[in-house]
């Protein structure tokens, strides 16, 4: 069994919200391409999610936005290093994905879940935490100093603590494949994979794409999943039709109901209620 630290962008700690997100879910470490994000503010109080023991004392706190503009500052360096990044096509797909991931992050604190990772010893928790967030500071001045100083050399790997064992220096880890330039130590949901975006804007439904370009106004009163087929029900105005994902209004909203397309390629429609 692989015990996981979790990266969630948060508002409230100690007490979990419906607004809250989960970031990351990674075996055994913090990530370092992630530990700039961690960069200021760091405290420890109880877990948003893994607080079901008496001692929930092990959550670490970050001040987020700080963290964001300090990551992106540690990329630009990493840019900026002649011969660092193997792949930098590669590097700059997987950095514009994870800049767009992070604007779009609403939460003050990021927080760090450890729980899991902290019952593989018998030390209290509360003691791991505080060597954990004492790790991640000492791992961030090495990072800032190299920074500050536009010398990659000066991130000497052998220098961090409590990193993945399987590098021996830092350009090893940049340029492994497995973690595609930090993008792959994010974690998104299935929905956030997708092209499109049902948004709600003044109680009202519309479509955008996944660059966020309006493709159909909010308009609808209602706005239902996409199906197998690549349509999705909308109301308006008490009338139903489809639209599809690029945002066309397929078949018009002339129902009176309507359901979904199943895999068989039909669905059920009517021009008028049954009276009784």
């Amino acid at each position: 069994m692989s015990h996981r630290a979790y990266l969630y962008n948060i508002n409230t700690p100690s007490v979990a919200e419906n607004t809250d997100k989960m970031m990351m879910e990674w075996g055994y470490e913090m990530p370092l391409m992630l530990h700039p994000l961690l960069v200021e503010g760091g405290f420890i109080s109880g877990n948003n999610y893994n607080n079901h023991v008496e001692s929930n004392d092990s959550g670490l706190y970050f001040d987020s936005e700080p963290g964001i503009e300090n990551l992106k500052r540690f990329y630009k360096f990493l840019e900026d290093q002649p011969g660092l990044i193997t792949d930098i096509e590669k590097f700059n797909e997987a950095r514009d994905k994870l800049f767009n991931y992070l604007d779009k992050l609403t939460g003050r604190y990021f927080h760090l879940d450890i729980w899991d990772v902290l019952n593989m010893e018998d030390t209290p928790h509360a003691e791991q935490a505080q060597l954990w967030l004492a790790n991640i500071a000492h791992n961030n001045q090495i990072i800032t100093r190299a920074m500050d100083a536009g010398d990659i050399s000066l991130l000497n790997y052998k220098d961090l603590n409590d990193v993945s064992p399987g590098f021996n220096a830092f350009p090893e880890l940049l340029n492994y494949e497995g973690y595609d330039y930090g993008w792959s130590c994010i974690w998104v949901a299935d929905e956030e994979n997708l092209p499109y975006e049902i948004f709600e804007e003044n109680n009202l439904w519309g479509l955008k794409d996944s660059d966020g370009r309006v493709l159909l106004n909010a308009q609808f009163d209602e706005f239902y999943s996409f199906g197998s087929q690549g349509l999705a029900v909308v109301s308006k105005n008490g009338k139903y039709g489809y639209v599809n994902t690029a945002g066309r209004i397929a078949i018009p909203l002339i129902w009176e109901d309507a359901f979904d397309f199943e895999y068989s390629g039909v669905a059920v429609a009517t021009l008028q209620k049954n009276q009784d």
